[in-house]
């Protein structure tokens, strides 16, 4: 009697069984393309209020500084496809992979920024205080390295090709004054961009 009711319940799961294979067959391969980084653009930050913004003024209090560097990338398509059952990261799963998959061709292998003022009695002008810094993501500050560590990679959506980077000066200058800086970011090519901020005071 028990081998009955197993039985009939294997006839009653097979249809269920099939349809959840086929579903994991019929996913489509995901396409592969390349993306590359291209340009930036730095932009003065005010967090003196309830709310991050882009700044025109030209005070800010030094406490509230921040730098926004905005990286615009580029789509390189490569008409690349990969089988599916090759990746492990959807191989065991029957959920289908990305419909496109970007891949850089570089990373950005480092991010510096320097002072062109005196900023304290450690850092005059031309040195570098990127320690000074650090990136603001939603409300969880990171070195900016381990930002970048999480965001170089693999993109899912051309959304991702704008990469928006919010620095914010932890450590202010001593002194109140006019202050500008330079940011070089290094990228895995050989490549480097570089661009000097506004100049701004800070308070």
């Amino acid at each position: 009697m028990k081998i009955k009711f197993t039985a009939t319940l294997l006839v009653l799961f097979l249809p269920f069984v099939i349809y959840v294979i086929s579903g994991c067959c019929d996913c489509e391969d995901s396409d592969f393309s390349n993306y590359t980084n291209c340009s930036f653009e730095i932009k003065n930050l005010d967090h003196s209020g309830a709310d991050l913004f882009i700044t025109d003024e030209s005070q800010v209090k030094k406490e509230a500084f921040g730098l926004q560097l905005q990286l615009s990338r580029k789509e390189d398509i490569c008409l690349i496809k990969k089988p599916l059952f090759i990746s492990t990261a959807y191989g065991t799963s029957c959920d289908c992979p990305p419909e496109k998959i970007y891949q850089p061709l570089d990373t950005i292998s480092n991010i510096k920024i320097t002072t062109l003022q005196d900023f304290d009695n450690t850092h005059l002008a031309n040195t570098e205080i990127t320690d000074y810094f650090q990136a603001l993501q939603s409300t969880e500050y990171l070195p900016i390295s381990e930002f970048l560590n999480r965001k170089n990679g693999q993109l899912l959506s051309t959304f991702d090709f704008e990469l928006v980077l919010n620095c914010m000066l932890l450590i202010p200058p001593t002194s109140s004054g006019i202050y500008q800086f330079q940011v070089d970011i290094a990228l895995s090519d050989g490549r480097t961009f570089s661009k000097t901020s506004d100049s701004i005071e800070l308070l």
